[in-house]
């Protein structure tokens, strides 16, 4: 989630993937849908925070052409709509 631009810093901001299927309360702007190894995920927008770059392991994907959907969640969090 993090503008590369301020990469220097020792921690990164992430939004966590959940399974579709474990995900019980979604509510539609705030958590999209999207398939990830060809698994449905639901963005958990809520659950954003900052985690130390060491704890991070191998990015799982890359969300960039569905950054229309990940700024209309966080739009959703922060009241912005």
């Amino acid at each position: 989630m993090q503008n590369s631009h301020i990469d220097r810093i020792a921690t990164r901001v992430v939004i966590p993937l959940r399974l579709a299927e474990d995900f019980v309360l979604r509510m539609r702007d705030l958590n999209p849908v999207f398939e990830v190894g060809g698994k449905a995920v639901v963005l958990d927008t809520a659950a954003l925070a900052a985690v130390a770059l060491a704890e991070l392991k191998k990015p799982t994907t890359n969300l960039g052409a569905q950054s229309a959907a990940v700024v209309a969640a966080l739009d959703a969090l922060f009241g912005t709509c």
